[in-house]
């Protein structure tokens, strides 16, 4: 077994204290996001009717804060804490 295998199982073992770097090892395709230290699994991709709202409400996001905020669509990385990264639809910076 490779040592990069070896990483891997361990990662998926570990249910808490994960961090950023444990979640960016991961590579099983699936799509997670980690709340608190622990992974939760995602649902798939969303519906296009999600994809339609969200869509419309970047366009209202940004045509009220363009001037004063970048604002960026998902997917994007947001690193709230080494043990909190949210999956973002929608992100205002600035």
């Amino acid at each position: 077994m490779s040592h990069k295998n070896q990483k891997r199982i361990i990662t998926i073992v570990k249910e808490d204290n994960l961090t950023y770097d444990d979640y960016a090892s991961l590579d099983d395709e699936n799509r997670y996001e980690l709340a608190g230290g622990k992974l939760e699994l995602m649902s798939p991709s969303p519906l296009t009717t999600h994809q339609l709202v969200s869509s419309n409400i970047y366009k209202q996001i940004d045509f009220s804060c363009k001037s004063d905020y970048f604002i960026f669509n998902a997917p994007i990385d947001v690193i709230l804490s080494d043990a909190d990264y949210p999956y973002s639809h929608l992100l205002k910076s600035g």
